[in-house]
Protein backbone atom coordinates (compact mmCIF):
# COMPACT_ATOMS: atom_id res chain seq x y z
CA UNK A 1 0.00 0.00 0.00
CA UNK A 2 1.82 3.35 -1.19
CA UNK A 3 2.57 5.46 1.95
CA UNK A 4 0.09 8.51 0.85
CA UNK A 5 -3.08 5.72 1.20
CA UNK A 6 -4.11 6.68 5.03
CA UNK A 7 -5.37 4.14 6.93
CA UNK A 8 -6.85 3.85 10.47
CA UNK A 9 -7.20 1.04 13.31
CA UNK A 10 -10.81 -0.83 12.64
CA UNK A 11 -13.39 -0.08 15.22
CA UNK A 12 -12.85 -2.15 18.39
CA UNK A 13 -16.34 -3.57 18.19
CA UNK A 14 -15.06 -5.42 14.87
CA UNK A 15 -12.15 -6.21 16.40
CA UNK A 16 -14.17 -8.66 18.31
CA UNK A 17 -15.84 -10.42 15.52
CA UNK A 18 -12.88 -11.20 13.92
CA UNK A 19 -10.02 -13.72 14.31
CA UNK A 20 -6.73 -12.10 15.29
CA UNK A 21 -4.25 -12.06 12.37
CA UNK A 22 -1.43 -13.21 11.57
CA UNK A 23 1.91 -12.54 13.39
CA UNK A 24 3.34 -9.40 11.72
CA UNK A 25 -0.03 -8.72 10.39
CA UNK A 26 -2.74 -5.72 11.18
CA UNK A 27 -6.80 -5.10 10.47
CA UNK A 28 -6.66 -1.48 9.17
CA UNK A 29 -9.91 0.42 7.71
CA UNK A 30 -8.72 2.18 4.62
CA UNK A 31 -11.90 4.77 3.40
CA UNK A 32 -15.30 2.21 4.21
CA UNK A 33 -12.96 -1.06 3.95
CA UNK A 34 -11.54 -3.90 6.14
CA UNK A 35 -7.84 -4.53 4.96
CA UNK A 36 -5.17 -7.23 6.13
CA UNK A 37 -2.09 -5.59 5.62
CA UNK A 38 1.79 -6.62 6.57
CA UNK A 39 2.89 -4.36 9.26
CA UNK A 40 6.39 -4.14 8.03
CA UNK A 41 5.56 -3.63 4.34
CA UNK A 42 2.44 -2.62 3.91
CA UNK A 43 1.56 -4.72 1.50
CA UNK A 44 -2.08 -5.95 1.08
CA UNK A 45 -2.75 -9.45 2.31
CA UNK A 46 -6.66 -9.39 1.82
CA UNK A 47 -9.49 -7.31 1.17
CA UNK A 48 -12.17 -8.27 3.95
CA UNK A 49 -15.05 -6.00 2.57
CA UNK A 50 -16.79 -2.82 3.10
CA UNK A 51 -17.71 -1.89 6.85
CA UNK A 52 -21.42 -1.70 5.84
CA UNK A 53 -21.21 -5.94 5.55
CA UNK A 54 -20.48 -5.88 9.14
CA UNK A 55 -23.61 -4.82 10.75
Amino acid sequence: MPPEVVHYPIPRELQTQLTPPPHDYEYVQVDDNIVLIATATREIAALLGNLGNFD
